[in-house]
């Protein structure tokens, strides 16, 4: 395994980590991992590092962590061939204009993964809603296109058009230096109106009703921490791109 290589080995860890249990966050990073042999063979020349003491059953955490890895990944692996598509360039843009609009550029690339599986063609053949971020006819009007104008553009043309529709948005709502989280950027996308809201949408509302899916925990509502486990649940890495 080359240093590169580990880097990146490394790199899926701390993405995966995120997921686990709050009283994991002071477990060494080679227990996050079931191949300890060559994470200790990479870190040999730390061997006379104490570790701290752990006094929860490990084993058990371990498989919470494989599984919340292998769900992770199997969103990775799905669409890494659409990533792959996108390309390096794709990607420092996306980081560009995350920088502008202040917000995490994987919390925009889970948005959008999120609302399109990054396929800058997609159409929902209901509302019409188009694109990387499902644009809405009205709302592709207001950015002075339409929604089979942006279907016409490619993933990088588009992108434009995204940062466009959020920072115009996050200004209404939030404010234009503002720093975004998940949820925030999610709720932008959503439901623009209620962005500043906890919760979102209940189950009486038409709102609700067309994106029952986002509702995780089958509350019969919608909360802006439900967003932001979506979109985090959507992140990919940037290695799919390369």
């Amino acid at each position: 395994m080359t240093a590169n290589d580990f880097a990146l080995y490394l790199n899926n860890i701390v993405a995966d980590r995120k997921t686990l249990l709050p009283q994991m966050s002071s477990v060494p990073v080679e227990l996050y991992n079931p191949f300890n042999d060559i994470i200790q063979s990479q870190l040999g020349e730390l061997k006379n590092i104490k570790l701290p003491h752990i006094e929860i059953p490990i084993e058990d955490e371990l498989e919470v962590q494989r599984a919340a890895s292998k769900e992770i990944k199997s969103n990775r692996v799905k669409n890494s061939a659409v990533a792959a598509e996108l390309g390096e360039e794709f990607l420092e843009k996306v980081k560009q204009i995350a920088k502008r609009l202040n917000c995490n550029y994987k919390d925009l690339i889970g948005l959008m993964n999120s609302e399109s599986g990054l396929n800058p063609k997609a159409r929902n053949k209901r509302s019409r809603a188009t694109g990387l971020i499902q644009f809405m006819p009205a709302t592709a009007r207001e950015l002075g296109t339409t929604v089979d104008a942006i279907r016409n553009m490619s993933a990088i043309e588009q992108l434009d058009y995204v940062e466009k529709y959020l920072a115009k948005a996050k200004k209404i709502r939030f404010g234009s230096r503002e720093k975004l989280d998940a949820g925030e950027l999610y709720a932008l996308t959503y439901l623009p109106a209620r962005a500043n809201r906890n919760v979102l949408a209940t189950s009486n509302e038409k709102y609700y009703k067309w994106n029952k899916g986002l509702d995780l925990n089958g509350d019969g509502r919608i909360t802006k921490q439900e967003l932001a486990q979506r979109v985090e649940n959507k992140q990919i890495n940037d290695m799919y791109f390369a």
